[in-house]
């Protein structure tokens, strides 16, 4: 039997620097890794891991978090966002969610 070569991307969130050399804010590293995914299935990639580590010059310290939607309000501002772009942010989630499937 044949086997079938998969690929794939794995990320822990590093952080990254921008056009003048500092580092980007949190949040704005895991939008670009969320847009990064998107894209990476877009394109046919086969899989994204996320992992999960603890140390300041990694993101992520929960894939979960990352990947899924809260179902409390609070924690909005923590990654960027207004408490008004509630609602469209859960229609962007279902609508990414249909694509891919």
């Amino acid at each position: 039997m044949a086997r079938q070569l998969e690929l794939g991307l794995d990320t822990s969130g590093d952080v990254t620097v921008g056009a003048d050399g500092r580092p980007l804010h949190e949040a704005r590293v895991i939008r670009d890794l969320v847009d990064e995914a998107v894209l990476a299935d877009q394109v046919g990639v086969d899989f994204i891991g996320v992992g999960e580590h603890h140390r300041a010059d990694l993101t992520v310290s929960s894939p979960e978090v990352v990947l899924g939607r809260g179902s409390f309000t609070e924690s909005f501002p923590l990654f960027g966002y207004e408490l008004n772009q509630y609602a469209a942010s859960a229609a962007e989630l279902i609508i990414m969610s249909g694509q891919q499937s």
